[in-house]
């Protein structure tokens, strides 16, 4: 046997060797490729082989199961999150205590008339024009009034048309018969804010259930 067949038998016999751990990749706890990927070979073919998972079909169904159920457990939260329920007070001279039904409905429309509003005092100062004692002096005047106050217990953002706002309280005035006059909410740094340009529809609205029996 000359020198290049001795070679070339050598490099045959090392090529067996390393390639039969390849051939074999497929019996319980071998290892058939380096990184990551061994372990999750080693451990499937072990659950093979105690009776876990017979088939790598039933494999993927129970690594689906977990994802899924997680899923289903998550589905209640959102399900009941929504608007958060404020207390209503309703201050109206001469009227009596309104129902759980006419409160839902004056929260609904308090609510609604606040989204309505294209301007305020705290994010256009400069469009309205309004002093800081001015805002203070005609909230006075109104909370000593008839008025709708809406309170939470914790700031609550609410987008109207003008932007987002933060609210511990929506305050409403009541003192014109036919319609809601004033708006203003107390927002989460405790700031008195006006409210203006809002839905004259919803605003009358409002003012028709106060009254309404």
């Amino acid at each position: 046997m000359n020198l290049l067949q001795k070679k070339s038998k050598r490099y045959n016999t090392s090529f067996r060797r390393t390639s039969v751990p390849l051939a074999r990749a497929g019996s319980a706890g071998e290892l058939c490729v380096s990184g990551r990927r061994n372990v999750a070979v080693a451990q499937v073919s072990h659950g093979a082989a105690d009776g876990d998972m017979s088939s790598p079909r039933k494999c993927h169904m129970r690594l689906q199961v977990i994802p899924a159920f997680v899923l289903l457990l998550g589905v209640p939260t959102c399900a009941v999150s929504g608007e958060p329920t404020g207390t209503v007070a309703l201050r109206h001279h001469g009227g009596s205590k309104p129902t759980k039904a006419a409160e839902d409905t004056l929260r609904k429309l308090g609510v609604e008339l606040l989204k309505s509003s294209n301007f305020n005092t705290a994010a256009h100062p400069g469009i309205l024009k309004q002093s800081v004692p001015a805002i203070q002096d005609r909230y006075r005047r109104v909370v000593a009034g008839d008025c709708l106050v809406i309170t939470y217990d914790h700031p609550v953002k609410v987008r109207t048309v003008g932007g987002e706002v933060s609210v511990f309280e929506i305050v409403v005035g009541l003192a014109h018969p036919d319609s809601a006059d004033a708006l203003f909410t107390i927002d989460d740094e405790g700031r008195v804010v006006a409210h203006e340009k809002y839905s004259g529809r919803t605003a009358m609205e409002l003012r028709k259930a106060v009254t309404a029996p």
